[in-house]
């Protein structure tokens, strides 16, 4: 219900960066693929093995990027037998689905909703492909999501790069620092405040903040230490 709340509020808002859908919508497919783990470092979260023990306790960290792949079928044992066996597809097909749903019910007047989104179950369904205990398929299933996506916008789709908006608004200049060796200063642009890049972060402040109101009455009954996030 909380994660819902943050949600709805950013499809009403309709703001990109103020409430930014994209990160509220990656938030609430977390909590899917994420169940069953603790966003803080808590002894809940340990896995079996040696590298486990090593590892920070933090969410999933400890299960490594096993919750994050489509195709994977994992073994998550600090369960009962009858719920160690993980299938993320299933996890993504069902958020999917509930996603498509709260974005026409807050965005759109289309009708048909239940036909479509199982339709769009379908389609990533048979993306995402078969499904395995070593999935192996990770470049076919990129490009499956590519064509769908092109399908879909046409003329307006263009390939992610994930250091476009950086590039925008921050620039370089090498600066020797003496005995033939040099360091990197990175600069702002001119009008870096009206960059993408500038706009997200703050939108992930402002989410953050958020997120802790809604959460506040459930942060208070568990007794963290104060300022715990």
């Amino acid at each position: 219900m909380n994660v819902q709340s943050l949600f709805k509020k950013s499809l009403k808002s309709g703001d990109l960066y103020l409430y930014t859908i994209g990160i509220a919508t990656h938030t609430y497919a977390d909590t899917f693929c994420h169940q069953n783990f603790v966003g803080f470092k808590e002894c809940f979260n340990n896995m079996e093995g040696f590298l486990c023990q090593i590892m920070p306790s933090v969410g999933h960290a400890d299960a490594f990027h096993k919750p994050d792949i489509p195709g994977l079928i994992w073994f998550d044992t600090r369960h009962i037998s009858s719920h160690i066996e993980v299938k993320n597809k299933d996890r993504i097909l069902e958020a999917a689905g509930n996603i498509f749903r709260f974005y026409c019910e807050q965005c759109t007047k289309q009708s048909n909703i239940e036909k479509n989104k199982k339709k769009l179950i379908s389609e990533l369904d048979e993306a995402i492909g078969e499904i395995s205990e070593k999935d192996k398929r990770k470049k076919e299933r990129k490009k499956n999501y590519i064509d769908i996506l092109k399908s879909i916008a046409k003329d307006a789709f263009r390939d992610y790069d994930e250091d476009d908006w950086f590039d925008e608004a921050v620039t370089y200049r090498r600066k020797n620092v003496g005995s033939s060796r040099e360091r990197i200063v990175y600069l702002w642009k001119k009008d870096f405040k009206e960059s993408n890049w500038i706009k997200f972060q703050e939108a992930v402040k402002f989410n953050q903040k958020l997120a802790e109101s809604i959460l506040e009455p459930l942060i208070t009954k568990l007794e963290l230490p104060v300022n715990f996030w």
